[in-house]
């Protein structure tokens, strides 16, 4: 048995193992204080097994509060991302992925003396919940159930959700083969919408994401107008090399084109002065 720590509150526990064990509470009053801690309970030397599930359980049998949910030291101590903003716009589906189903898990398990903040949803079941653990001695402690299997069963379950079996991998993998092909379809519907026009000669219009349908016809159409530009520059000598040729070719003109102007001009010097007999 522990030894009950200052300004905590014992609450004695009997798992179905037959083992005991102790649980202290406190009123939650952390370094930064929030709205919250007057509904919150701080938990000292929880068991390695225990779940959500349990705790909620558990202060029902003795008479306290509703649990609203429990942040464990490990989820404290990480670094919190704050989540995306969630928007009010529906977004209609046009074909539904069926659930893919989970695979077997098993619970992690907490380290010996862990701790975790029980939140209730109200301050009075908080102090409800108080109270109500002041009650539970030691030779009557509350019943905790075991949710987590230990020992040999552990490391049974432990396999068994490594290595699942052949029907549930297969479930998994059709659920999965079968939720792609209806967001395929789903993609095939909203491109023909773009660009099929109705009775009436009107085109339905969709709203794209930055990858939509939208973007990609986009994108083939400048990727088109790139290349009919170089075949177009190609033709009419655009690169470097083509210049560079061209530029030489007129140049050998330029130069022949002065030695027979070059020569003209001496022969019409030596005809100058001279008599052509008639």
């Amino acid at each position: 048995m522990t030894k009950q720590p200052s300004d905590y509150t014992s609450l004695y526990l009997q798992l179905d193992s037959g083992v005991q064990h102790t649980l202290h509470l406190r009123r939650h009053s952390p370094r930064v204080p929030s709205a919250e801690d007057a509904r919150s309970l701080f938990a000292v030397n929880l068991p390695v097994d225990a779940t959500e599930a349990q705790l909620r359980s558990l202060f029902t049998s003795i008479g306290g509060g509703r649990v609203e949910t429990v942040v464990w030291d490990t989820e404290l101590l990480a670094t919190s991302t704050p989540a995306p903003p969630i928007s009010n716009k529906k977004r209609k589906l046009e074909l539904e992925a069926p659930p893919v189903p989970a695979l077997p898990s098993v619970n992690a398990l907490h380290s010996t003396g862990s701790t975790a903040v029980i939140r209730f949803i109200d301050a009075a079941s908080a102090t409800a919940s108080l109270q109500a653990a002041s009650k539970a001695t030691a030779k009557k402690p509350a019943v905790l159930p075991d949710a987590t299997p230990l020992g040999l069963a552990r490391y049974t379950q432990l396999h068994r959700a490594r290595f699942p079996s052949t029907a549930v991998l297969q479930a998994n993998l059709d659920a999965f083969i079968m939720g792609f092909e209806a967001s395929e379809e789903a993609a095939r519907i909203a491109a023909k919408k773009r660009a099929v026009a109705d009775e009436d000669g009107f085109v339905t219009v969709t709203r794209g994401g930055r990858n939509g349908a939208a973007s990609m016809e986009e994108a083939k159409r400048m990727l088109e107008e790139k290349r009919k530009q170089e075949e177009e520059n190609k033709a009419a000598g655009f690169y470097r090399f083509q210049l560079r040729e061209e530029r030489k070719q007129k140049q050998v003109e330029l130069v022949r084109r002065f030695e027979e102007d070059r020569k003209r001009v001496e022969e019409r010097k030596q005809r100058r002065g001279r008599v052509v007999p008639e």
